[in-house]
């Protein structure tokens, strides 16, 4: 095995790891997000988060929230299309990878 090859094989695992640990972090940004959500939602005594909302906080830090959440939603709308190119390069890579490994099984 030519030494060209195997350092192909060997990018494109650490291309897809890099493309895991992108995934990893967008699910997380998403249970996080969620996890906040359930947290400034509860409210035991009523069990209604709108009025919740409504009665600890101001219209200034309602349309903060608002921003906040806009803010977010645009991140995660942004980590997505990232990770989504990388998904595309990376399915190429691994295509050529696989078509490497296969010419060099098919050698020895």
């Amino acid at each position: 095995m030519k030494d060209g090859r195997s350092n192909d094989i060997l990018k494109s695992g650490s291309d897809f790891m890099e493309l895991v640990g992108a995934h990893k972090e967008a699910l997380s940004a998403l249970d996080s997000i969620e996890a906040g959500a359930a947290v400034v939602g509860e409210d035991s005594s009523t069990g209604n988060a709108k009025n919740f909302l409504q009665k600890k906080e101001s219209p200034t830090d309602q349309n903060d929230k608002t921003d906040n959440a806009m803010g977010t939603n645009e991140q995660l709308i942004q980590a997505y299309g990232q990770l989504k190119r990388k998904s595309h390069s990376l399915s190429g890579i691994l295509s050529k990878g696989l078509l490497l490994f296969e010419n060099i099984m098919a050698v020895t």
